[in-house]
C-alpha cells in the first residue's frame, strides 16, 4: 500500500450520504427528515474537525520529541521510567545523559506509538 494523505472529509461524507438516503425510507415527516439531515451534517463536520485537530496535535508531539529523548524527559516527567529503558539517565534535577545503549530507532518507534495511540480516544465525542 502506498502512502496517501488522510481524506476523512470525503469518506465520512460518503457514509453520511448513505445514512441520509436511508432516512428517505423512514416514516418521519419531511420536516423531521430535514432537521435530522441538518443535525447529522453538523455532527459529522464537528467530528471531522476534532479528528483533524487530534492528528495535528499528535504530529506536533511526535515531531517535537523525535530524536530528542532529553526534551521529552524534561517536559514530560511521566515518561521518565520508560525513557530509562532507552538509556536516559538522570544526573541531577536539571541534567541528564544518554547511555551507550540508546537506540534512536526504537525510541522513535515507541514515541510514534505514544503520539498516535489516543488520536481517536478520550474526549473526541465531547
Amino acid at each position: 500500500m502506498k502512502p496517501e494523505p488522510l481524506d476523512f472529509d470525503r469518506k465520512i461524507k460518503k457514509i453520511s450520504n448513505y445514512i441520509i438516503e436511508l432516512l428517505i425510507f423512514t416514516k418521519l415527516s419531511n420536516e423531521e427528515k430535514k432537521e435530522l439531515k441538518n443535525t447529522l451534517e453538523t455532527e459529522i463536520d464537528e467530528l471531522i474537525n476534532k479528528i483533524k485537530q487530534r492528528i495535528k496535535s499528535a504530529c506536533e508531539f511526535y515531531l517535537r520529541y523525535k530524536d530528542n529523548l532529553f526534551l521529552l524527559g524534561q517536559e514530560h516527567s511521566e515518561y521518565i521510567e520508560k525513557l530509562k529503558e532507552f538509556g536516559y539517565k538522570i544526573i541531577d534535577k536539571e541534567s541528564a545523559e544518554i547511555s551507550s545503549k540508546y537506540d534512536s530507532k526504537k525510541y522513535n518507534e515507541w514515541l510514534f506509538k505514544l503520539a498516535f495511540k489516543d488520536v481517536m480516544k478520550n474526549d473526541i465525542n465531547k
